[in-house]
């Protein structure tokens, strides 16, 4: 069998967990997520949602602590259930991943296009009455085989490439949320819920936290390469990282709908979107 080379160090998986889990979404739906539950209602549907998962993160931790394999779920699952489990849990890994990877292509294309609008050009057919477009498509396909081409190079080159992006992605959110905050104001932001009334604020707080679970999907990317550790690795840092990206997930989605809110209207996003 061949041996893994390793080299993956607490950062790198820190970074594995969090860079899966924060993508463009929240560029492309925070018009939903407004509409759904208003500047405080998705504010507070998130950190609810990342603090019930916690119990699921500690899982993860306390089995890659003891199972280093790549299969994780599969691997978790196979030790104390029938073998019928194990591979239910592994289609249902696959198909989730599988769902959210097309997904980001083609709303990093959607998100460029609001930048670039002359990629709105050259329409190829209709899906679900939406347009699609050849500049569009070309994006989501040159940023699709990127991702594979540094994935192929192996896992030292990969995780070179996450720290980049995602410790480039926390400045760039750093400076810019420093800059919404000194610029905004809190008139932007009411109502604080988009649903009316007592019942409304339960109300907007469930509509968003039923979407949490998806938008959070990633902390556990960091089992998937439990087998890439460097030698010497302490697997307590598996659950370290789980954490880490767990807490810095929510906290970015619950900073980035504040900021977002305070800078704009949110009612105005939600009518023009």
């Amino acid at each position: 069998m061949a041996k893994l080379r390793g080299g993956l160090s607490t950062v790198e998986y820190f970074t594995f967990g969090f860079g899966t889990m924060i993508g463009v979404g929240w560029l492309v739906l925070m018009d939903d997520w407004l509409s759904r539950g208003g500047p405080a209602g998705g504010m507070l549907g998130f950190l609810i949602g990342g603090l019930l998962l916690f119990p699921i993160a500690h899982t993860y931790g306390r089995l890659v602590q003891r199972i280093r394999d790549a299969g994780a779920e599969i691997a978790y699952t196979e030790g104390v259930f029938p073998p019928f489990t194990s591979y239910a849990a592994g289609w249902t890994m696959v198909l989730s991943y599988a769902i959210v990877c097309p997904w980001e292509a083609v709303a990093t294309g959607n998100l460029l296009a609001r930048v670039f609008p002359s990629l709105n050009s050259y329409q190829m057919y209709v899906v679900g009455g939406s347009p699609i477009y050849a500049p569009r498509l070309a994006v989501g396909l040159a940023l699709t085989a990127l991702i594979a081409a540094v994935n192929y190079r192996g896992i030292k080159p990969s995780g070179i490439f996450q720290d980049v992006m995602t410790f480039g992605l926390l400045a760039t959110f750093a400076i810019f949320t420093l800059l919404g905050f000194t610029r905004g104001s809190s008139a932007n932001m009411q109502p604080l819920f988009s649903h009316p009334g007592s019942p409304g604020v339960w109300l907007s707080i469930f509509l968003v936290l039923q979407i949490v679970p998806y938008f959070m999907t990633g902390f556990e990317s960091v089992t998937k390469g439990s087998e890439e550790a460097r030698a010497g690795f302490d697997p307590r840092n598996f659950t370290r990282a789980i954490y880490a990206a767990l807490i810095a997930g929510f906290l970015f989605y619950v900073i980035i709908i504040a900021v977002v809110t305070y800078v704009y209207p949110w009612q105005e996003i939600v009518s023009r979107c």
